[in-house]
């Protein structure tokens, strides 16, 4: 290899032979109008305008269509570079460019892998997870270190950033492929799924950041919502999927519960890993104080993620909260319509069912959280779990816990209101 580098730029390699010539020998690639096409399409797919975004993300399906067509190794290596460079696009940092690039690897997935069948699917998710890993590791070396007394101290700050963006790059190129629905065509095609969600608990396990580890988790939790949607008989694939986030450790996580709720509700026949939850439900009595601290685990933002702005941070409570609480308050129906009463006593069931269900966990994982000890970062990040869309019946009787005498003094603030309108 070093030998083939001084035989390019003129040198001598391991064996003393003179390459002064070679790189005036080495054949030169020429720069064609196909190329000259690409390099426009990837520029617009980086602009910030949307309609110029769009037009360019059709021109390289139109593109790729064509090359589709054209049999031989130059349309395969092409399609590959194309592959390759939309992947390195979305660890660009430029403004419109993760919309744009992630629009055009979607569609462009649709058209080449969305092709396959078999064995050839299977081969190509498996070489596509390895080419994004590939393409979206970043190539300086270790950008922090531990100081004497235990913190971490930013070496390079141009190096970190980048590691950043290549982390960003890697979970959107996998959201992509998640929403390109290649795994969902059919269900020999979803039997690739696994796969792409062990790559998903591998990288949010690994991160240090909570925005990665977040993204990660609702990538998961999209694709399951995807599988549930279009292949509602896929029971094989949820078990291994499951399978695979046991496995990483990834069940008592809040996407794990959100997971395991989605298919409990909407896939009968799945079979469940044996001893994670009580009777295979997170929400079961014995089980909700559990759950409580899986979704106060999370922390509400790193210290790796802060940057710099006049205002204060936004903090938001994970994605989880408003999906089981939405949960929660929907779950009598089902056990109520398997009881078979009457309408008028199934009203007054739900209702019962309901108070107590919602009580408990509210009880449990919400008011009993509330102290007056609490930062007003706490409290505010309580208030806006309070706000996710809860039905005005709900919220009124939030006012007889101790929540309410928490949260109230917080109205005089003036971060309260700032928070209140992007909640």
């Amino acid at each position: 290899m070093a030998s083939k580098r001084l035989a390019d730029y003129g040198g001598e390699d391991a064996n003393g032979s003179n390459h002064a010539q070679g790189r005036y020998q080495k054949k030169r690639r020429t720069y064609t109008e196909e190329d000259a096409k690409l390099a426009k399409i990837y520029e617009n797919l980086a602009s910030e305008e949307d309609h110029i975004r769009v037009k360019a993300a059709i021109d390289l399906v139109h593109t790729c269509v064509a090359l589709n067509d054209i049999e031989g190794d130059g349309s395969t290596e092409t399609l590959s570079k194309i592959q390759n460079r939309l992947i390195r696009g979305l660890c660009s940092s430029r403004k419109g460019a993760r919309i744009g690039f992630s629009l055009a690897f979607t569609e462009f997935l649709g058209v080449t892998l969305g092709l396959l069948s078999g064995e050839s699917f299977h081969k190509g998710v498996t070489d596509l997870i390895a080419i994004i890993e590939q393409q979206t590791k970043a190539e300086g070396g270790a950008s922090r270190q531990v100081s004497s007394n235990g913190h971490w101290m930013l070496l390079n700050a141009n190096e970190y950033q980048e590691k950043r963006d290549y982390l960003i790059g890697r979970v959107f190129a996998l959201n992509c492929v998640v929403r390109s629905r290649v795994l969902f065509k059919d269900q020999e095609h979803a039997q690739s799924l696994p796969a792409v969600i062990r790559e998903l608990c591998e990288l949010g396990k690994k991160s240090s950041s909570s925005w990665s580890k977040e993204e990660c988790g609702l990538v998961c939790y999209q694709a399951v919502c995807l599988l549930v949607r279009e292949l509602p008989k896929a029971s094989e694939t949820a078990e291994k999927a499951l399978e695979t986030m046991q496995e990483l450790g990834a069940l008592k996580t809040p996407e794990g519960v959100l997971i395991w709720l989605e298919l409990s509700k909407h896939m009968e026949h799945v079979k469940f890993p044996a001893k994670v939850w009580h009777k295979d439900d997170p929400l079961h009595a014995k089980e909700i104080a559990t759950v409580s601290k899986i979704l106060h685990s999370v922390k509400l933002g790193d210290d790796d993620d802060a940057k710099e702005t006049s205002g204060a941070r936004q903090v938001a409570p994970h994605f989880a909260w408003k999906i089981i609480l939405q949960h929660v308050m929907t779950l009598p129906d089902k056990e109520v319509k398997k009881k078979g009463k009457k309408e008028q006593e199934q009203r007054q069931s739900a209702e019962h069912v309901e108070n107590k269900v919602f009580k408990q966990f509210w009880l449990e994982a919400v008011d009993s959280k509330c102290n007056h000890d609490d930062s007003i970062r706490q409290r505010l990040t309580l208030y806006q779990i309070c706000s996710l869309q809860l039905p005005h019946r709900q919220r009124r009787k939030l006012l007889a816990f101790r929540f309410s005498r928490i949260l109230l003094p917080l109205l005089r603030l003036p971060c309260f209101h700032k928070v209140s309108v992007t909640s």
